[in-house]
């Protein structure tokens, strides 16, 4: 039972490393009852499956921890039927009573509250730390499609002052997002600032933006444990990294950005995604109603 790409694909999607090593552990003692079974998993059935309670049950743990392995046995057939493989899925009628798995956003956290954002910000002291997690609150950008960005592939975007001279106004990008699809991403001049003081202490030739200290691309994994780290030090609250998505499109969408460029922007394909991301705040629905009702009042 080869579950080691569901796990990449978990981290990838903003999953944090507990989450991850707890789902792993979990198909751990369910491909080590299926050997024990001599039972492929194709040919898992709901005998296979009562069996395996069966078996947990027998080592004491709760009828909890058992509903979470089971979800996480769910999780994964349901992640090799998606990828085409022709298997049936004996948890469905086990889990259907129960709570349900929780699915990916739910898991990947809310926006984070501006004040421990900018205390991360203002407390983060090296350079190329400080660039991407900017990059990340400024463009909206996931995890995974940070970590592939190429030097080459970003530019300046400079705007003229009234006088004729030009201003560092941000940046500009493109990435391969979901389902192999190109796509085009922004980021602040504050984020711009940061990329260029990084790069100016850069004197490796990997075409990578950012870099491990052994200069290699900067992993996933990498990523996440940075931002992690930072939040440790500082004595902020953990941060996941998919969190500060959601920041980003909290952030724009109570700044009265047009509801449809936010959905470019975080790179959906359909827009009632994108409303998963973000909540407006009590003020922006107070002024929104207060300016309608003025409309109407008016009409």
């Amino acid at each position: 039972m080869n579950y080691e790409q569901f796990l990449a694909d978990l981290s990838a999607n903003g999953f944090s490393p507990q989450t991850v090593k707890a789902y792993g552990d979990d198909l751990k003692l369910f491909a080590g009852y299926l050997q024990r079974k001599r039972t492929r998993l194709h040919r898992v059935s709901q005998m296979t499956i009562q069996g395996f309670i069966e078996a947990l049950r027998e080592t004491g743990v709760s009828e909890a921890t058992i509903r979470r392995r089971l979800a996480a046995v769910s999780s994964y057939i349901e992640y090799l039927r998606s990828k085409g493989m022709k298997i049936a899925n004996p948890t469905r009628g086990r889990l259907r009573r129960r709570r349900a798995p929780r699915r990916l956003e739910d898991l990947q956290g809310k926006a984070v509250p501006d004040k421990t954002v900018d205390a991360l910000i203002a407390g983060i002291t090296v350079a190329r730390d400080r660039a991407l997690i900017l990059l990340l609150l400024s463009s909206g950008l996931r995890v995974a499609e940070e970590h592939q960005i190429n030097i080459d592939s970003i530019e300046e975007v400079e705007e003229p002052e009234p006088d004729g001279t030009l201003k560092l106004a941000g940046g500009t990008g493109t990435v391969m997002g979901k389902g192999s699809k190109p796509r085009r991403f922004y980021f602040d001049a504050a984020t711009a600032e940061a990329i260029g003081a990084y790069l100016s202490t850069r004197a490796d030739e990997n075409p990578a933006l950012f870099v491990s200290e052994r200069g290699t691309r900067l992993s996933i994994r990498a990523i996440q444990y940075t931002v992690g780290e930072w939040c440790r030090r500082l004595h902020l609250p953990h941060i996941n990294v998919h969190a500060l998505r959601h920041t980003f499109a909290t952030r724009l969408a109570n700044a009265q950005i047009d509801s449809r460029v936010l959905q470019t922007l975080m790179g959906h394909s359909h827009f009632d995604t994108t409303t998963k991301y973000f909540r407006l705040t009590d003020q922006t629905t107070s002024r929104e109603y207060h300016a309608a009702m003025e409309f109407v009042n008016r009409s």
